[in-house]
């Protein structure tokens, strides 16, 4: 009986990794289903902290027919993350749009990157479309594959 709780007690363990680690929230075989074609594990990178004194964030960048990337910061509050969302929204990145339904915020960019915030949590989603509809429609899907994740 005793190695049923140590068993569950490591695949619970093994789990929570899985989650902080936000290139296992979007997979190359849901990329694949989504665009019709193969790609690779993720190339993960470090993102630099956008002010100094906040945390790091992790950039994942997915490789197949296209690049797809998504960055990925978990502030320290979500004092801070919405502070810092709003401060490069219409400074840094001007914004195109601001679709609804996406976490507690989000909009696209005039280079129809996908910015969002949920809780302390902001991400970042390029599809590399230079068309807008297809940016927005390819970006909102897989935000919605990968926001149950984060926050």
């Amino acid at each position: 009986m005793r190695p049923f709780p140590v068993v569950a007690l490591l695949a619970s363990a093994s789990v929570a990794r899985a989650q902080s680690d936000p290139c296992s929230w979007l997979t190359p075989a849901q990329l694949s289903k989504e665009f019709y074609g193969q790609f690779k594990p993720p190339e993960k990178k470090p993102a630099p902290p956008v002010y100094r004194g906040q945390n790091p964030g992790t950039q994942c960048v997915y490789n197949g027919q296209r690049t797809v990337l998504l960055t990925v910061y978990v502030d320290k509050s979500a004092a801070e993350a919405k502070s810092t969302f709003d401060g490069l929204m219409g400074s840094y990145f001007k914004v195109e749009s601001k679709p609804s339904g996406l976490g507690d915020e989000a909009y696209f960019d005039t280079h129809l990157g996908l910015h969002i915030l949920k809780g302390k949590t902001r991400l970042f989603i390029e599809t590399g479309f230079s068309d807008s509809t297809k940016a927005h429609h390819y970006s909102g899907d897989l935000a919605k594959i990968v926001l149950p994740n984060a926050g």
